[in-house]
């Protein structure tokens, strides 16, 4: 089977102190349940990366800068610390080896979800410039 993002686009993230990650677990968007990565690009934040493995015992990690983190979706409960200090980049995505036709029906939900917010953080940005 062949890999691929599903057309689900990749996002750049950057999480600045007061930034966290509630604790959630991934929804499927596919018949089979696709692979999120999260790369870490940088990390000099005190931030910690926790997961719940399947006896409910937590978790957690500091991602170092070119790490990677793998996430079955529709498995783990998992979420980032709030940061007090320092800055944390990654990259966010997924692979399936499904088809388009194997997109269930809220994937389009997640993708309209995930567009309006690069939409908003690109708008936010480009409107900082201006000023």
């Amino acid at each position: 089977k062949e890999w691929s993002t599903g057309g689900f686009p990749l996002e750049l993230r950057v999480y600045k102190p007061g930034a966290s990650m509630a604790a959630h677990v991934d929804e499927v968007l596919f018949a089979i349940p696709q692979v999120e990565f999260i790369y870490t690009v940088e990390n000099d934040s005190d931030s910690q990366t926790y997961w719940e493995d399947a006896t409910g015992r937590r978790h957690s990690i500091r991602t170092e800068p070119n790490s990677m983190v793998l996430i079955e979706a529709g498995r783990c409960l998992h979420g980032v610390t709030q940061l007090k200090l320092g800055m944390r980049t990654i990259l966010k995505g997924m692979l399936t080896s499904c088809e388009a036709e194997q997109r269930l029906e809220r994937f389009e939900d997640a993708l309209d979800s995930t567009t309006s917010t690069i939409s908003t953080r690109t708008s936010r940005r480009s409107k900082k410039r201006k000023a």
